[in-house]
């Protein structure tokens, strides 16, 4: 290949790590995730906007490993 035959190609738009775990969980059919805004998981939900994901605002941490998911029917 010549240098003048040579075309770069498009450089790839780097994500943030925020918006990879948002677009992850989309892809693998999550619906709901419960959360504690606050600090450092500020740039999730700023990721979470647009997104599909539903949230649900839990009263704290603790209780976000404990939330009921909605059933199938």
């Amino acid at each position: 290949m010549t240098a003048a035959a040579f075309k770069p190609q498009a450089e790839a738009v780097p994500q943030s790590g925020a918006r990879l775990l948002v677009s992850t969980l989309e892809r693998l059919g999550v619906e709901v995730v419960f959360g504690y805004p606050g600090g450092a998981i500020m740039p999730v939900y700023d990721a979470l906007a647009g997104s599909k994901l539903k949230h649900v605002l839990v009263r704290h941490e603790q209780g976000a490993a404990f939330a009921p998911t909605p059933m199938r029917g």
